[in-house]
């Protein structure tokens, strides 16, 4: 899967979607979701990648906790086969919540 996949994927959600950041004067009102390549996690052999994989973060930006944003979020990613971990935080600094979803494509 490419990244240009995951973004239709994430499309799904009805939120707005961004790679990296959302850039002025096109930031969206909250709840919106931005996601990015973190590194690799592939699988060798023979000294050589076998498999390569890369690890995307998923970041689910909230004004309120919301478990049903969340639940559409996750009904999106199963509905692709996409195994994903959770990792909820609030930013004080900036009064947002923010669920952090990371996905191996």
């Amino acid at each position: 899967m490419k990244q240009t996949e995951l973004k239709d994927i994430l499309l799904e959600t009805d939120l707005p979607v961004a790679y990296m950041a959302f850039r002025e004067p096109d930031i969206p009102d909250l709840p919106f979701i931005v996601y990015q390549d973190i590194g690799s996690d592939n699988f060798g052999a023979d000294n050589k990648v076998f498999y390569p994989q890369t690890k995307i973060q998923i970041d689910l930006i909230t004004r309120f906790h919301s478990e049903e944003t969340e639940k559409i979020v996750e009904a999106v990613l199963d509905g692709h086969d996409l195994f994903w971990q959770r990792d909820p935080d609030f930013d004080s600094g900036e009064d947002y919540y923010r669920v952090t979803y990371e996905v191996t494509i």
